[in-house]
């Protein structure tokens, strides 16, 4: 084991470390994969009122993009997120799903 492997792995066991280590981490993978900054993720946050699109709960956030395009279109909840990828992103599917719950 190396004296760098161990002195990350002892600063890992520190939350504090660990907590900015992944976010560090997060907003490499946002600029990497959507093209945005951690400051354009800020903004949109506030813009938004730290809140999903959606379901307008108070939850942890994450970026929603438009799988053909690539262009982001807001931040949802991951629970939201995932409901319009089950539905493959096509709004008639969506329109279908809610004339069946306002039917039953």
């Amino acid at each position: 084991m190396t004296e760098r492997y161990r002195r990350k792995k002892k600063r890992m066991k520190d939350p504090k470390y660990r907590a900015k280590y992944r976010a560090a981490q997060l907003a490499r993978t946002r600029r990497r994969k959507y093209g945005i900054s951690q400051e354009v993720f800020d903004e949109m946050l506030a813009d938004q009122g730290e809140r999903c699109l959606i379901c307008r709960r108070k939850r942890k956030l994450c970026v929603d993009h438009d799988h053909e395009t690539g262009e982001v279109r807001g931040l949802l909840c991951q629970q939201c997120n995932i409901g319009l990828g089950a539905f493959g992103d096509n709004p008639r599917y969506l329109r279908r799903a809610i004339r069946y719950l306002m039917e039953g």
